[in-house]
C-alpha cells in the first residue's frame, strides 16, 4: 500500500534522540500583478506527499511531507523552507505547541516529534506499540493531544486511544476507556467547552468522540448516516463542532450542550470532503478530495458553496486559515500547497459587507424621513415635499445605506456554485 493510501487508511482507520535538521529553501513567485487569481498553487519536490498543515507559533505555515521525511515552512510570500527530520521519520500531522516548537505525529515509528526553531528534533515514543499516532492538536491544558488509530493486525490487537503528551516532562498518557474498539480515531480539535473532540471514522464506529482533558472521560455521539466515515473536525463560530463525512458526502454539526448531530447536504456527488477549518469570514471551509474543490458552509443557514480552480487530480486534504487571511491547504495527490484567496471571490465584498447590513439599517431609517423612500434619489426628492431640504439630506443618508444593502445581498449569496478563479500555478 503506498503512503497516500496508507494515510487514507489511517484516517479510516520519554525523550528520544535529538538531531539537527538540514534546510532547503524553495522560492515561490506570486501571480502577475493585477491578476484576478483565486487559487495559487506552490509545487513541492517530487514525492513530498504533503498531508497535515497548521499555523506555527512563528505565524508561518507548517506542513508535513510524509513521502520524504521533511517538514516544510511557508511564509506569506510563498517562499518555502524545508527541514529534514531524523532518518526514517514519516511525518503525518503537525500543530503549534505552547512554546516555539512545532509538534508532529510519526505513525510509522509510533512517536511524536518536536521541532525547535533552531532545527533540533526531539522524538517522544508512544508507550503502546503499534498505536499509530495520527492527528495532533494543542489542548486547553497546554499539552499536546493526539489520536491513536490502533492496529487490528497486531497480535494482540491494539485498541484505539487518545494520547496526551506533557511538553514539559515528555510524559505520554494514553486513554482507551470509553472509545469504541476498532473505531480508528482520526482528526482531533479543541472544542469551545474545554474538551477535545475527535472523529471515529471506521464503519463499525461512525462516531464523534469527546474527551475531558481533566478526567479523561470519553463520550461518543453516533453520526446519523450509516458508514459516513467522519473525517476532519473543527470548532465553529456558533459554539458547535463541525466535521466532514468522507463517504456520507455531507457536513456534520454536533452541539456540545446535548450531543445532537445535524447533517447538511448540498455537496457535489462523490466529492469526499476531508479537512475542515474555520475561515476568516466566520464560515466553515473544507476540502473535497475527489472533485478537487474547496467548499464553504454557512453555519447560520447550512448553505453550501463550492469552488474549483485547483489543478486536476490534486486531492486537496487538510486546510487551515493562514496568517494573511487566505485559506491554505495541502494537495496530497498533486504534491503542492494551495492558497485560496477569499478577496478574489465575487461574494467576498458581500462577506465583509455584512457590515453593509448596518448601512441597510440606516436606509430603513431614512425611509422614515420620507425623503429616503427610494435611496435611488428621485423618490427621495418627491418624498421631500413636506421636509424640503432636510428630507433631501435624509435621502442622502439613505443612499449610503443602499450601498450597504448591496453588500448585504452579497452576503446572502456569497458566490455562485462552482465559482472559478483564474488558476495561478507557481513553480518553485
Amino acid at each position: 500500500m503506498n503512503r497516500s493510501l496508507r494515510r487514507r487508511a489511517a484516517r479510516l482507520g520519554r525523550f528520544g534522540l535529538a538531531g539537527t535538521c538540514s534546510v532547503v529553501t524553495l522560492l515561490g513567485t506570486s501571480p502577475a500583478a493585477g491578476a484576478a487569481s483565486t487559487v495559487t498553487e506552490f509545487k513541492l519536490p517530487a514525492n513530498a506527499n504533503p498531508i497535515g498543515i497548521a499555523v506555527g507559533p512563528d505565524h508561518n505555515l507548517w506542513f508535513t511531507e510524509y513521502g520524504d521525511s521533511r517538514i516544510g515552512r511557508m511564509a506569506d510570500d510563498g517562499s518555502i523552507r524545508q527541514f529534514d527530520l531524523p532518518a526514517g521519520t514519516a511525518p503525518f500531522d503537525v500543530t503549534a505547541g505552547p512554546t516555539d516548537d512545532v509538534w508532529i505525529t510519526d505513525p510509522d515509528n509510533n512517536a511524536v516529534v518536536a521541532l525547535a526553531p533552531n532545527g533540533t528534533a526531539r522524538t517522544f515514543a508512544v508507550p503502546t506499540a503499534h498505536a499509530h499516532p495520527t492527528d495532533i492538536t494543542l489542548g486547553p491544558d497546554h499539552a499536546l493531544w493526539f489520536t491513536e488509530a490502533g492496529d487490528n493486525n497486531a497480535d494482540p490487537i491494539v485498541r484505539p486511544a487518545v494520547g496526551r503528551l506533557d511538553p514539559g516532562t515528555g510524559r505520554v498518557t494514553e486513554y482507551t476507556a470509553g472509545i469504541t474498539a476498532n473505531s480508528r480515531p482520526g482528526s482531533i480539535a479543541p472544542g469551545p467547552d474545554g474538551a477535545l473532540w475527535f472523529t471515529e471514522p471506521a464503519a463499525s464506529a461512525n462516531r464523534i468522540g469527546r474527551i475531558d482533558p481533566t478526567s479523561g472521560a470519553v463520550t461518543e455521539m453516533p453520526v446519523p448516516t450509516t458508514a459516513s466515515v467522519p473525517q476532519g473536525i473543527a470548532a465553529g463560530p456558533d459554539g458547535a463542532l463541525w466535521f466532514t463525512e468522507l463517504l456520507g458526502n455531507q457536513i456534520g454539526r454536533v452541539d456540545p450542550s446535548d450531543g445532537t448531530v445535524t447533517e447538511y447536504s448540498g455537496l457535489t456527488s462523490g466529492s469526499r470532503p476531508t479537512g475542515i477549518t474555520l475561515g476568516p469570514d466566520h464560515a466553515l471551509w473544507f476540502t473535497e478530495s475527489s472533485t478537487d474543490q474547496i467548499g464553504r458552509i454557512d453555519p447560520m443557514t447550512g448553505h453550501v458553496n463550492e469552488y474549483n480552480g485547483l489543478s486536476a487530480n490534486s486531492g486537496p486534504s487538510d486546510i487551515v486559515t493562514g496568517p494573511d487571511g487566505s485559506l491554505r491547504f495541502t494537495e496530497e495527490a498533486g504534491n503542492r500547497i494551495g492558497s485560496f484567496n477569499l478577496a478574489g471571490l465575487p461574494g467576498a465584498t458581500g462577506a465583509t459587507g455584512a457590515r453593509g447590513t448596518d448601512g441597510a439599517n440606516g436606509a430603513n431609517g431614512a425611509t422614515g424621513a420620507k425623503g429616503a423612500t427610494g435611496a435611488t434619489g428621485a423618490t427621495g426628492a418627491t418624498g421631500s415635499t413636506g421636509a424640503t431640504g432636510a428630507a433631501g439630506t435624509a435621502g442622502a443618508a439613505g443612499a449610503r445605506g443602499e450601498k450597504g444593502d448591496r453588500g448585504q445581498r452579497g452576503t446572502s449569496g456569497r458566490s455562485p456554485k462552482f465559482c472559478t478563479g483564474q488558476l495561478g500555478t507557481v513553480l518553485c
